[in-house]
């Protein structure tokens, strides 16, 4: 079984290899904000199937993420409606976890599931308007099935 640091690597190592191939295509401009948004993202995408287990360290960095949603509203840092649709989805990724989530490790249930890697990214990536966000957060998801089907 893979841990949590192995997830992390495994799907940063292939951000960052799809990261070198769309800034040598000149995709995206280099920008320090995106790449510290990006890191997020994929630590967020790269530990989400596990919110199902209490213990996971995908379950901490829910609360985190939770947490930070809730700071960023109160204090007003992004656009309204950015705030409050990453309110709305870390608030149901939490309703999720304190429901549904498991002692041990026999969790893998609906988290594990490509399509719900496919919504979160996909409203992620809509709330925050960003494409690049939704990609990379799908490709880190996706990085943690694959970390677990083979390990």
């Amino acid at each position: 079984m893979s841990g949590y640091k192995f997830h992390f690597l495994f799907s940063f190592l292939v951000s960052l290899l799809l990261f070198s191939v769309v800034f040598s295509l000149e995709l995206v401009k280099f920008n320090l904000f995106f790449l510290i948004e990006l890191f997020f993202i994929v630590l967020f995408f790269s530990l989400l199937p596990d919110i199902d287990s209490k213990k996971s360290y995908g379950s901490l960095m829910l609360h985190l993420f939770f947490i930070l949603s809730i700071v960023l509203f109160a204090l007003e840092i992004l656009a309204f409606w950015k705030n409050l649709g990453l309110l709305i989805i870390f608030g149901a990724l939490e309703a999720y976890h304190i429901l549904f989530s498991k002692k041990g490790k026999n969790h893998r249930k609906f988290p594990h599931k490509l399509i719900f890697g496919l919504i979160i990214s996909v409203l992620i990536g809509i709330i925050l308007g960003n494409l690049w966000i939704f990609i990379f957060g799908f490709i880190s998801f996706i990085s943690h099935l694959i970390i677990d089907k083979l390990w």
